[in-house]
């Protein structure tokens, strides 16, 4: 057992909510990995229940952890994620992206994140994980960058 995944529309909770906070801060210190839906949602309007700000914040409240915000730190909210996530010491994932986030702006969020922070994800059934994979393999990353995203980092936080 090596993580949670929390949905904040699904469960209808706010992610900065100080009630969740505490729920975060225990699980951090047993050593669980902490994976959250990021952005937008097609089945809910918004305001959303998360965003890159939020997750900052958060991140800065809890002292750490490791927190995986999924859809390259929030779904249609790309500009947000370069503005507030990159740099940071938060994962983001690829899961259901490049059909909606451009190459270019995914190639900057690696160069100004850091690839060692990105890990590739599906998010089957809504998207298609070969596709996912072609978009990675197609980008000018070095072929260090594109084994962290691939695997590197993945096994690297489950521990395997």
């Amino acid at each position: 057992f090596k993580g949670l995944k929390f949905h904040p529309e699904y469960q209808h909770f706010t992610l900065d909510d100080d009630k969740m906070l505490k729920i975060y801060d225990y699980a951090i210190q047993k050593g669980l990995i902490l994976l959250f839906h990021a952005g937008f949602d097609p089945a809910f309007p918004p305001p959303y229940h998360s965003n890159p700000k939020m997750f900052a914040e958060v991140y800065k409240k809890l002292g750490g952890g490791t927190i995986v915000a999924a859809h390259l730190g929030g779904q249609k909210q790309w500009d947000e994620v370069e503005e507030y996530i990159c740099g940071t010491d938060i994962y983001i994932d690829t899961s259901m992206g490049f059909e909606y986030y451009s190459k270019e702006q995914f190639m900057r969020i690696v160069k100004s994140h850091g690839a060692d922070k990105i890990l590739f994800g599906s998010d089957s059934p809504w998207s298609k994980a070969d596709y996912e994979l072609e978009c990675i393999r197609s980008l000018p990353l070095t072929d260090e960058e594109r084994e962290l995203i691939l695997s590197g980092n993945a096994r690297r936080l489950l521990g395997i």
